[in-house]
Parts: C-alpha cells; structure tokens; sequence
C-alpha cells in the first residue's frame, strides 16, 4: 500500500554481477596443529607429546593462548587449558591424512586429550597457517 510495485523484466535474459573463476593451486600438507583440553602442566604435555613420533615427524612447539611455551618457554607465563601442539616433519616432507591419524592415536595413547586437528598447508610454495609467536 505504501510501496510502488516492482516490475521485473521477465523477457530480458539475467546479467551476472560478477565471474569468478578458480585458481589452481598445489596444496601440500606440510605440518598439523593438534589442539588439547587440559590441566597438566606445561613441562608434563611436552613430556607426553614429545614421546608421539611418527616417522620424521616430531613436535615442534607447544603453544598456549598464542604463547610459545615449549621448548624453552618461560615459567612465569600464564596458561589455560587449552594448547596447541604444533608437529611437523624434521626434513621438510610433507604429511600424509594417515600419518596424522597415526599421531593422533599416539596422542591419544600418553592419556592426553585432543579437541580439535589443523591441517598446516602451503599453497604453491606459500604458508597458508599462522605462525608461531617469534616466527
């Protein structure tokens, strides 16, 4: 009642606002974020999550809150209980899906508990993953 009616042109063929056409890229996995709920201590999940290797993949860091906090973190930092296991290959290989089921039962295994993976990619040669703090 207030509006004036619209009137579309039902004869004319659509015009598209935009083309987007998708680049390829090469993906390789080339580390995982492992995510962990947990109260133990730092120095107690580095001891853990460092006994988990597969392969050539080994733990690179622990972070908490987005602080590096193993190796050589410092004691005083204030922790919750939500971490980041970062793994990834020492010869700069990439990781196969099985190879990170592989860690994750490993993980699994030390009693600890995993909540959430994170693939770690590069696309065409580029980080496609946040880095660590002081990368």
């Amino acid at each position: 009642q207030i509006l004036k009616p619209v009137s579309f042109n039902h004869g004319a063929p659509m015009q598209s606002v935009f083309s987007y056409h998708r680049k390829e890229h090469k993906k390789e996995i080339v580390g995982v974020d492992i995510f962990l709920d947990s109260m133990l201590s730092t120095e107690e999940i580095g001891t853990r999550a460092s006994s988990v290797k597969v392969d050539d993949i080994a733990l690179r860091l622990i972070t908490n809150r987005g602080v590096k906090v193993w190796p050589e973190g410092r004691h005083e930092t204030f922790t919750s209980d939500h971490w980041r296991l970062q793994y990834m290959p020492d010869d700069g290989n990439t990781v196969s899906h099985k190879q990170i089921v592989a860690l994750l039962d490993g993980i699994a295994s030390t009693g600890l508990d995993f909540v959430k993976v994170e693939t770690l990619c590069t696309f065409d040669g580029q980080i496609g993953y946040s880095l660590a703090q002081g990368e």
